[in-house]
């Protein structure tokens, strides 16, 4: 049957991190009795830093949930560095440190804090554009086969069309054929979703075309009984 062969084109469409952060460049010295102890500007400048790194690490947290990039080595990279941050800023507010030193560790986090931020967006964005090129292929892919299966749908509802008498064969075929259309239908409401991560995009549409397989495969079975 010609529309078999048209079924296997079908199917053929288908941490180490650098040592707790190189901020060495202002490393903290931390003194029994200073000569100068830490002023409250510090300290409390100190505290309002490490609430906006808190709130910058837990959006990257959230991102990783959202993206799947929970073990992504680069973010989590970027993390460390920030509780490396976040471990400055409050010995600056809980331990005597040298009034000097502090400021100088100050100025450094927020240079680094500044880095960090650059380099994490710039990489997110690169992951994005990842993700829409990779969607963009996937949704030609699923045009394609939709295409396809609909060309298949109608060949099959000609041909029992044409058929004045169905036979329980004919009968179960055609409630195949009715699945099939199900997921052609599936297949083209793929450029309307919005996926998050290539792994959910992938196993979309491989579950489809795994029911299809079977669809055709049971197919190619009733005819052979013919």
């Amino acid at each position: 049957m010609k529309l078999i062969s048209k079924v296997f084109i079908i199917i053929v469409l288908i941490l180490t991190i650098n040592k707790w952060f190189a901020i060495e460049k202002s490393s903290i010295i931390l003194e029994s009795n200073p000569l100068i102890e830490n002023t409250d500007k510090n300290i409390n400048q100190a505290n309002l830093i490490e609430n906006e790194v808190v709130i910058f690490k837990n959006k990257l947290t959230l991102i990783q949930k959202k993206y799947n990039l929970e073990n992504d080595f680069k973010i989590n990279k970027s993390k460390k560095k920030l509780w490396y941050l976040i471990y400055i800023l409050r010995k600056i507010q809980t331990t005597k440190v040298n009034k000097n030193t502090a400021d100088i560790a100050i100025k450094d986090v927020i240079n680094d804090l500044k880095i960090i931020n650059f380099e994490t967006k710039s990489y997110l964005k690169k992951i994005k554009q990842d993700l829409y090129n990779t969607q963009i292929y996937y949704r030609i892919i699923s045009k394609k086969l939709n295409n396809n299966l609909n060309k298949i749908t109608i060949a099959f509802i000609k041909y029992y069309n044409k058929k004045e008498k169905l036979n329980l064969n004919d009968k179960e075929i055609i409630k195949i054929v009715q699945n099939i259309y199900i997921k052609s239908i599936k297949l083209e409401k793929f450029k309307l979703l919005k996926f998050y991560n290539k792994k959910d995009m992938k196993k979309y549409l491989t579950d489809i075309l795994r029911d299809l397989k079977q669809d055709f495969k049971k197919i190619k079975n009733i005819n052979k009984k013919r």
